[in-house]
């Protein structure tokens, strides 16, 4: 049985990384699987590092059917059984570059709040994939319930895993890069600025109201603009926190591939998020054994085991949130305990092995 994991592209993102994860245990868990992203992208080293084949058709944008001719000779040439894509563009053209060849389509579905192409792409295409999978029970449930959408059948729930190894460090302290002291509180948020789905803009006012009350502490953002429109919202970002006089504790650092280092640096970590499917960056804080703060939206429940691995607070609010920090830094045993909670049910629930033998059940059963 041979697959092919179907990409656009290969820059970070949740959906990329969870990827590379799977390319990279694919051995060890039985799967042929051979990696197709249609442009490519800066994540291309550490995907030709898994060791899987790799096919890059195109370096820039094509049309639809274009797309579909190359993926039909991909197919027919490396006679796969499953073609598994990830975004709805690439499911579309998966059922169309399939059809009459006997191999099956699978579509995962990592984003959330589908745009108009989007949506078309998944009405067009759900009905005639053999697997509409998703990230969380909250993502299945959304997506049934959006007017626009047509009923999608042949549906799973496949929650994402991460690769343990990704996450050992290499040694390096951001606290030294940044020169934070080795007794200061330090706290981070990993994350694109990405509006209206992630909120950073919550966390810097809450920031501030705990500067006005004279707590101080570190805190670091990892990540960058996901687009030229979220620039506004990082600028923004960046405003209120030299306004508030915390240019010096507030540290904007770009998107980083040391996020392990990070972590390791950190005290606590924040997410803080107007919608999600299934965070891959809460569970890695949760694999790192870290006290977690989230907003109060569907998926951070269904992934916290409704908030017991975690601290929750009023989601946009941020005096909610600055609340729930200084409750947080105040307990020492609390944290302890969040953080002992959150690693064991993410060794539970939440490792690579476990959706990889979750996605090989369902290859099978296909086939």
């Amino acid at each position: 049985m041979r697959i092919l994991h179907l990409m656009s592209q290969l820059e970070r993102g949740g959906a990329e990384m969870l990827a590379l994860d799977v390319c990279a245990n694919a051995v060890d868990a039985g799967l042929d699987i051979t990696l197709c992203s249609f442009y490519g992208g800066t994540m291309e080293p550490e995907f030709r590092d898994t060791g899987v084949e790799m096919l890059i058709p195109f370096s820039e944008n094509q049309r639809v059917w274009t797309l579909v001719r190359e993926l039909r000779k991909t197919i027919k040439s490396g006679r796969f059984s499953i073609v598994h894509a990830n975004q709805p563009r690439e499911a579309l053209v998966s059922v169309l570059a399939a059809f009459a060849t006997g191999t099956k389509t699978v579509f995962t579905y990592h984003g959330f709040k589908p745009g108009r192409r989007d949506t078309q792409c998944v009405n067009a295409s759900s009905r005639f994939c053999a697997a509409n999978v998703f990230c969380s029970k909250f993502m299945l449930d959304y997506y049934q319930q959006l007017p626009e959408l047509r009923t999608i059948p042949n549906t799973h729930v496949i929650y994402n895993g991460i690769d343990r190894r990704r996450l050992v460090s290499s040694g390096n302290s951001i606290r030294s890069e940044l020169g934070i002291p080795s007794d200061v509180t330090v706290g981070v948020m990993v994350s694109t600025f990405r509006p209206p789905v992630k909120d950073q803009k919550t966390v810097c006012l809450a920031l501030k109201k705990l500067a006005e009350n004279g707590n101080e502490i570190q805190f670091i953002f990892a990540g960058s603009p996901y687009s030229a429109d979220a620039r506004s919202c990082f600028e923004e970002c960046r405003t209120i926190v030299r306004d508030s006089g915390l240019d010096e504790s507030v540290h904007f650092v770009g998107s980083r591939q040391d996020i392990p280092d990070i972590l390791d640096s950190a005290d606590f970590v924040v997410h803080s998020s107007l919608h999600e499917g299934h965070p891959l960056a809460v569970i890695e804080a949760m694999m790192k054994r870290k006290p977690i703060i989230l907003s109060d939206i569907p998926a951070h429940r269904e992934t916290s085991e409704d908030g017991t691995t975690c601290l929750l607070f009023k989601t946009g609010d941020p005096e909610s949130l600055a609340e729930r920090l200084i409750e947080l830094l105040e307990s020492p045993r609390l944290q302890e305990e969040i953080a002992d909670r959150g690693f064991e049910i993410a060794e539970r629930r939440y490792t690579i092995e476990r959706h990889l033998e979750s996605l090989s059940s369902l290859y099978s059963s296909l086939v």
